[in-house]
């Protein structure tokens, strides 16, 4: 009776905290102009493209890609399986921001559906509500899914591939083990590091190889090739180039081989899953069975993605699903040992459940919305010219060489050509200026600037609108 009243107590309060959710999203999609970096924005471009496509839009994707070649680049350079699960929110709300962030509402309820499944697998339905509750408060989970990355998407799509794992129970059951090839498949066409959080567990699968395992592991990896094969085939000669050039720029973090290299991600595992999630986890590495190669796993995650130069917190966040899993069997398996001993058990698992909970509640928050104070539109719109070229000489998050083109391709304006990272104004009707922050690239930015200010005399100012200043190139 007892155990019953604690499961729904545990019920109810996940069914709150998705609510809380949903509606923590819905308030932060509503933000009137966001501020749009580089990587939203290239993601909102290939959303609405496809979009476009389907609703015969005007420029087919290759007149598109050849208007905006950063374009060109984002589209042949992120899998499409993110910006495909958008559509349903544009045809119902329509284009912009704020539908296509909805899109993380679906991919909550998968992160919460597949750790409610993971938790009942490794121990029972306590664990998995358990899990699901944590899923939904780690706090870097919450920051992830306030933004239009694939990244808060494929963590879903990773927990959701360790779902299906489980319960192919190490490829001996045949239609788990299709539909783990399933979700692999879309896994690979969220992002193309998702082999990497599955290798060690496979590798562990691969022992005593019976016919059973050969034939399901055999179906498993020819729907996987079904799935990604028409989207990679045909890049297999320049995405390896692409994702090298971008594995290899520093971007400031720091430096390959140094300490603060080796212990970048320890420290944003720290901060990203919560210092008492990951205390609890280290509690309960001693007391974990079922999930001991899960451990290895953490490991060669961690290895895979210290060797690689750039390094940002979030590529690695979905390591957390398998962290988890060992927190809540570990939890479960100290409540079990407390049974034998002067403690009663659901009083232990009362106080256990209640800590949990009372972290999660901490690891939740409404944040400050942070509205841009450059309206992109408002400088697009000063232009007053048809098929005309635009050099973009700005680095900001407010302001950049991808969410200008974004505004631009969304709101159809009459654009021949536009691009940024270098462009020469001197071959261009127009140049956007704007503030210059560090980065990779900046001294590109700056040879267009310093271009423009050693040519001052063939432009005219036809707009300034805060910092941000619009040129129109004088006829001859």
């Amino acid at each position: 009776m007892k155990k019953k009243l604690l499961i729904l107590c545990l019920v109810l309060v996940f069914i709150l905290f998705f609510i809380f959710q949903i509606i923590r999203l819905n308030w932060w999609a509503r933000t009137e102009n966001p501020v749009l970096d580089w990587d939203q924005s290239w993601h909102l471009m290939i959303s609405i493209n496809k979009y476009n496509d389907l609703t015969n839009y005007k420029h087919n994707t290759s007149s598109v890609e050849e208007i905006y070649p950063i374009f060109k680049f984002a589209n042949n350079y992120y899998p499409p399986f993110f910006h495909i699960m958008t559509l349903p929110f544009y045809f119902v709300f329509g284009t912009g921001y704020s539908s296509a962030l909805l899109t993380n509402s679906f991919f909550l309820l998968v992160l919460a559906v597949s750790s409610f499944f993971i938790g009942k697998k490794i121990k029972d339905e306590k664990t998995g509500l358990l899990f699901a509750f944590i899923s939904m408060t780690i706090p870097i989970y919450n920051k992830m899914i306030l933004q239009y990355l694939i990244d808060y998407a494929f963590v879903a799509m990773v927990a959701l591939g360790y779902m299906f794992y489980l319960y192919s129970d190490n490829f001996n059951h045949k239609t788990y083990s299709m539909l783990f090839g399933l979700v692999f498949g879309l896994g690979m066409l969220t992002k193309w590091s998702y082999p990497v959080y599955f290798g060690i567990l496979i590798l562990f699968s691969l022992g005593k190889l019976d016919k059973t395992k050969i034939i399901n592991l055999s179906l498993a990896s020819l729907i996987v090739l079904i799935i990604i094969f028409s989207w990679y085939f045909p890049r297999l000669a320049t995405l390896p180039q692409q994702l090298s050039v971008y594995a290899g720029n520093q971007e400031g973090y720091p430096l390959f081989n140094t300490l603060p290299s080796l212990t970048y991600y320890l420290k944003e595992i720290i901060n990203g899953f919560s210092l008492v999630y990951f205390l609890l986890f280290i509690l309960c590495l001693f007391y974990a069975h079922k999930t001991k190669n899960e451990i290895y796993n953490i490991f060669f995650i961690y290895a895979i993605f210290t060797l690689l130069t750039i390094k940002v917190s979030r590529y690695i966040m979905p390591i957390c699903i398998f962290m988890t899993a060992i927190l809540v069997e570990g939890l479960s398996n100290l409540s079990v040992k407390f049974k034998q001993t002067k403690f009663n058990r659901y009083k232990i698992d009362n106080l256990i459940v209640g800590f949990i909970l009372l972290a999660g509640f901490f690891s939740l928050s409404f944040p400050e919305k942070i509205n841009s104070s450059i309206d992109v539109n408002k400088i697009l719109s000063s232009i007053e010219d048809q098929n005309y070229t635009v050099c973009i000489i700005a680095e900001s998050d407010e302001l950049n060489d991808v969410n200008t083109p974004y505004y631009a391709m969304k709101n159809n304006y009459p654009v021949k050509y536009m691009i940024g990272n270098g462009c020469n104004p001197l071959a261009f009707d127009y140049a956007i200026v704007g503030p210059i922050e560090t980065s990779w690239r900046s001294n590109n930015f700056k040879y267009s600037e310093i271009t423009l200010i050693n040519n001052l005399d063939k432009f005219e100012t036809i707009n300034i609108i805060h910092n941000i200043t619009i040129y129109k190139k004088k006829l001859n």
